[in-house]
């Protein structure tokens, strides 16, 4: 039996929530089609709209385009720097998910939507970094090398 966050959205919003093996197993579930949930909190009615990022899907995203979409979630691997796309082995994702970005700006049908970006799998994120250089994957990138154990001051 499969369950949508979203059929659960009361229980995950209430105080003290701790999610269930169920609930975890979910989180890492793949988008392979449209997913499409509408629900209520304090009186604003939402519409949230999960059009999956695989290549192959992508050309279902344009109905959306013509609806009067608020806002644009972005989410981003954050990882995927040193990661190659399943679909296209010889593609970076960070490269991927840049250059579809840089493509959903210039669309004339989403100039009104905020975009807001989301970097998920941040957990992974420092051990990527110990074993990866980013320019190792990413060639423009110039930044310093940054020990993510090291204290701010």
């Amino acid at each position: 039996v499969e369950i949508s966050y979203m059929d659960k959205i009361d229980e995950i919003f209430r105080c003290g929530y701790t999610p269930n093996d169920q609930d975890i197993l979910c989180f890492r579930q793949k988008t392979e089609n449209i997913v499409e949930n509408t629900f209520e909190i304090g009186g604003v009615m939402w519409n949230i709209v999960d059009v999956a990022g695989q290549k192959e899907l992508r050309h279902r995203w344009i109905p959306y385009f013509d609806t009067d979409v608020k806002a644009i979630l972005y989410l981003v691997n954050s990882v995927g720097f040193c990661q190659a796309m399943e679909e296209e082995p010889d593609s970076n994702r960070l490269a991927d998910s840049i250059e579809l970005f840089e493509t959903l700006l210039k669309n004339p049908s989403l100039k009104k939507p905020h975009f807001i970006i989301f970097l998920n799998k941040v957990d992974l994120l420092p051990l990527m970094l110990q074993k990866h250089k980013v320019s190792d994957f990413v060639p423009a990138y110039m930044g310093v090398c940054v020990d993510p154990r090291r204290k701010r001051a």
